[in-house]
């Protein structure tokens, strides 16, 4: 049975919405393999230096964040930026971890949320070294 939500045209139409703004984010992006980089300042994580727009070195995963939340441009798990999620920085600077980023995009209550572990952020990207990812800063 297919499920409304993952109907074929409504894939279709949120493929034909989101080219231009894939287009621009490959034309963009630095698409080369990740490289490990020193972490960085660990209190410099916050939900106020998420602010904007941040694309993975991939181009295949979005990240808007704002005061209403963050929203998610991620199709593989199709995620398509219409919802705005609760999202924390969480401090496990107790046990000597670097941050993390929880997106609470299934439950409400963070019990599974999409995580990445931040290594550290500054003006043009953040990165983790634990998942081998990176985010640029697009605005």
């Amino acid at each position: 049975m297919e499920q409304p939500y993952r109907s074929t045209g409504r894939v279709k139409w949120a493929a034909w919405k989101l080219l231009p703004l894939f287009t621009q984010i490959l034309d963009r992006t630095e698409r080369a393999e990740y490289r490990y980089e020193a972490p960085g300042d660990y209190s410099a994580v916050t939900e106020e230096a998420l602010a904007g727009i941040w694309v993975d070195d991939a181009g295949t995963t979005v990240l808007l964040f704002s005061e209403d939340g963050c929203r998610i441009v991620y199709p593989a798990l199709e995620l398509l930026g219409e919802t705005a999620y609760a999202f924390r920085v969480r401090d496990r600077s107790s046990v000597g971890y670097c941050p993390a980023l929880d997106i609470d995009y299934l439950q409400n209550d963070f019990s599974a949320p999409l995580v990445y572990y931040v290594s550290g952020i500054d003006d043009t990207h953040f990165w983790s070294n634990t998942q081998n990812k990176c985010f640029r800063r697009l605005a």
